[in-house]
């Protein structure tokens, strides 16, 4: 956008009785430049700001090294459990929506899944089409397995998996807090 120079742009310029149309020229389009700087100045710094506020209404995706799942579970899911394979779902710290007794549910967003393996094609095929639960069993790190009911959530532009039904139980058996990392494999 241009903006036109005014009189008060020019308070701080001293004025030589000496100067030619030239150097009136010159001082015109260096005040120009100076006034130009500034705007650009203050648009990276509104730029900055705006990013800012957008950054803090976000929830950040918390980068963790990568996990190993203790040898004891994953021996249990194989052999007592029938699991083909253990598949890191997802490594997630908690929110507040996770460990709220009220919401009782734990999202899983797709933009956060570690792999996309872990359901087999009549699972996909059945959260696709059936538009209900699957009836699950997790594992709580103490080896207790639970009841949960796990299904797929589209809200707007986002797809979700959320398990529902006794994680309320599952936070309060494991004290998970806000902050926590917990990883579902």
């Amino acid at each position: 956008m241009m903006e036109l120079l005014r009189l008060e742009d020019f308070k701080d310029t001293n004025v030589d009785p000496k100067w030619s149309a030239f150097d009136y020229l010159l001082e015109v389009t260096r005040v120009d430049q100076e006034k130009s700087q500034q705007r650009n100045s203050m648009q990276k710094k509104n730029k900055l700001k705006r990013k800012h506020q957008n950054s803090k209404n976000k929830r950040p995706i918390v980068s963790y090294p990568p996990p190993l799942l203790p040898q004891s579970l994953k021996q249990h899911i194989v052999e007592k459990l029938g699991g083909p394979d253990c598949v890191l779902v997802i490594q997630k710290k908690l929110f507040f929506s996770d460990v709220n007794p009220q919401s009782s549910r734990f999202l899983i967003p797709f933009s956060q899944l570690k792999s996309h393996e872990f359901l087999n094609e009549s699972e996909v095929k059945h959260l696709k089409t059936k538009k209900d639960v699957i009836k699950a069993r997790l594992l709580e790190p103490s080896m207790d397995e639970i009841k949960i009911n796990f299904n797929k959530w589209v809200m707007g532009n986002s797809s979700m998996y959320v398990i529902t039904t006794s994680w309320k139980s599952i936070v309060k058996n494991n004290q998970l807090q806000v902050d926590n990392a917990v990883q579902l494999w």
